[in-house]
């Protein structure tokens, strides 16, 4: 998990596989790697600054003085109010904890978010909170977690809500920022368009580029454990078992990936055929229609597109940032045809616009893929 979270662009605590011998006698194998303290930070951060550091409760440098700060920030900030969270901005790395939440949805990890997180933050003047992942070992199924778990219900293995973000301890840490951030439609759409990166387009957490990476930590196994005594519970995860689609105890065994949970939705057969909703779609993070595919550069020059027109872009409408966002929506994209262009937004779950050149265009669930949206004006 640990490797996970550093190929998403974080940085994070690197590891290796190594022996250890006393006077001579064989003890075992280990997972040597780096302590996330202040020496840690310095070097992967840049600079001389003091750090406070905090493990779960702990402090091992600095204090906690500007962690609770940002907590009583938080509480009395709404953030649905877009000032509000510009101020959260000042005291949290949004990306970072996008990013962090999101290997953890993945893996469903248990004993966590409660226990088993560092939180850093360099002592200056525009230091940031910065989550980094630690003992993670309870993912892929451990402390009760399963690939179906949905950790945005309160009291799942996992679970990143809190019934009471006002009053929680401050070891409730994560559930606090993330209870109160998600009322921010800025947050949301941060949240969704990390997803986009990371999930599609040969992104760090695509299945190929994952199982490379339990294939790859097999690998420097080898040399001290067969490969055969090893419990394969990422692939099955990654792939699902069966009709990766459905849930199924009896009979021939189902088993949704972990994918399909969070994006597609799975039936429940168990449950007598329900549908389970995409966990990412029901909590709000990720939009249940999703736009059209760009064309290709070669059709977008056949069709006098501007050649910085580019698809999933993000929602400056165009890769060079000459178009602007000027409400809610994921993602952004073009398209081409007649000898025209068309600037796109999705907008569910919220509305969205995007203005470039030549004015503007919406885009919405009603567009027939293929052909220009159905409600641009």
């Amino acid at each position: 998990m640990r490797r996970v979270f550093t190929s998403t662009g974080q940085e994070g605590s690197r590891g290796m596989i190594n022996t250890l011998y006393v006077n001579g006698i064989y003890k075992g194998y280990y997972n040597l790697c780096e302590h996330i303290r202040e020496d840690f930070l310095q070097r992967h951060h840049g600079g001389t600054h003091a750090w406070d550091v905090r493990q779960v409760t702990a402090i091992a440098s600095g204090d906690g003085l500007a962690f609770q700060e940002m907590l009583t920030y938080i509480r009395n900030n709404p953030q649905s109010t877009l000032a509000s969270y510009q101020g959260m901005k000042t005291r949290l790395d949004m990306v970072n904890f996008a990013d962090y939440l999101i290997v953890n949805l993945l893996g469903v990890t248990g004993d966590w978010p409660h226990n088993n997180f560092v939180c850093a933050r360099e002592r200056s003047v525009n230091g940031l909170h910065r989550y980094y992942l630690w003992d993670a070992e309870g993912a892929f199924g451990d402390f009760s977690g399963n690939v179906r778990t949905n950790m945005f219900v309160a009291g799942t293995t996992g679970s990143i809500i809190t019934t009471a973000p006002a009053t929680a301890g401050q070891g409730e840490g994560i559930r606090i920022l993330y209870t109160l951030l998600r009322a921010s439609p800025e947050f949301k759409l941060l949240f969704a368009d990390r997803i986009q990166k990371h999930f599609f387009n040969d992104g760090a957490l695509t299945e190929s580029r994952l199982l490379a990476g339990w294939n790859l930590l097999k690998s420097e196994l080898a040399p001290v454990i067969a490969p055969t005594a090893v419990t394969d519970r990422v692939a099955p995860w990654l792939n699902g078992v069966g009709d990766a689609t459905r849930y199924t105890t009896t009979g021939a065994t189902n088993t949704p990936s972990r994918r399909n949970v969070l994006f597609n939705g799975y039936t429940d057969d168990v449950a007598g055929g329900t549908f389970v909703q995409p966990h990412l779609v029901a909590e709000g993070l990720w939009p249940a229609t999703r736009a059209p595919a760009s064309p290709s550069p070669a059709a977008r020059r056949r069709k006098g597109c501007l050649p910085e027109c580019r698809g999933w872009s993000g929602c400056g409408c165009c890769a060079s940032g000459a178009g602007r966002r000027i409400g809610w929506g994921f993602g952004a994209m073009h398209w081409c045809g007649g000898g025209t262009w068309w600037s796109i937004c999705v907008a569910r779950p919220w509305p969205g616009w995007c203005r470039r050149g030549r004015g503007r265009r919406r885009w919405t669930s009603t567009a027939a893929p293929g052909g220009p949206p159905a409600t641009a004006r």
